[in-house]
């Protein structure tokens, strides 16, 4: 692999973690709004499982020295 794919696959991931993340976060707000406490239970679970894949994912990227160089090259860029 060179080193263009390995930044398109770096991007892709942490495009893929902003996005996990997002949905994380607005669940949780709708979490807030929900009145029904099963309906609230099963939009935090939602929540949740997003927000750990996203957090499963960064540790990953981190735990590869490839990809981690290529992660801190494209922070350097942006």
């Amino acid at each position: 692999m060179n080193d263009v794919d390995l930044d398109v696959l770096v991007a892709q991931c942490q495009a893929l973690i902003t996005e996990w993340e997002g949905y994380a976060s607005r669940a949780f707000v709708n979490a807030e709004r929900e009145s029904d406490p099963m309906g609230k239970r099963l939009i935090e679970h939602g929540a949740m499982c997003h927000f750990n894949c996203a957090q499963a994912l960064k540790k990953a990227i981190q735990a590869s020295p490839l990809l981690q160089t290529s992660a801190t090259q494209e922070a350097d860029r942006t």
